[in-house]
């Protein structure tokens, strides 16, 4: 893994989602949220919604995430496969979706693809795409955020 690009990567949309989204969000960089009482991932950006105490009295619940990210390189099909699918359910369904997680993006710096996934169910994401860089995406939360 080259870890001066994903850490670049990082920066950079961290850079550019506090452009966009300014003061309507928390950004948190490689932080827990809480899934359930038993997974606390910690995603490479996590994109909350704000909380006067900035979280110091917990970990923001699914319900309180508008987006993660996760910044892949070596890393992709870890964060396709196990990150994003449940351990106990077939292949197809994803812990972030069952958690309700309403939007889960992999940014695939090597392949330069976005791999977007939302729409979330206990089935798992019933919305999936695959996006060049070239391409304008909108957060669903934000949807007048380019």
């Amino acid at each position: 893994m080259n870890s001066y690009a994903h850490e670049s990567a990082i920066t950079l949309r961290e850079r550019l989602l506090r452009q966009r989204l300014g003061d309507k969000v928390l950004l948190r960089i490689q932080s827990s949220v809480q899934l359930d009482d038993y997974s606390e991932p910690e995603p490479d950006i996590s994109v909350v919604k704000l909380n006067s105490l900035h979280y110091d009295d917990h970990h923001p619940h699914a319900s309180e995430v508008f987006l993660l990210i996760e910044i892949a390189d070596s890393s992709l099909k870890y964060d396709q496969e196990v990150k994003a699918m449940s351990d106990d359910k077939p292949l197809r369904v994803y812990a972030y979706a069952k958690s309700g997680i309403i939007e889960y993006w992999i940014l695939n710096i090597n392949g330069r693809k976005l791999y977007m996934y939302c729409l979330p169910s206990p089935d798992g994401y019933h919305s999936e795409s695959i996006l060049a860089e070239d391409v304008t995406i909108l957060l669903l939360a934000f949807p007048d955020c380019a």
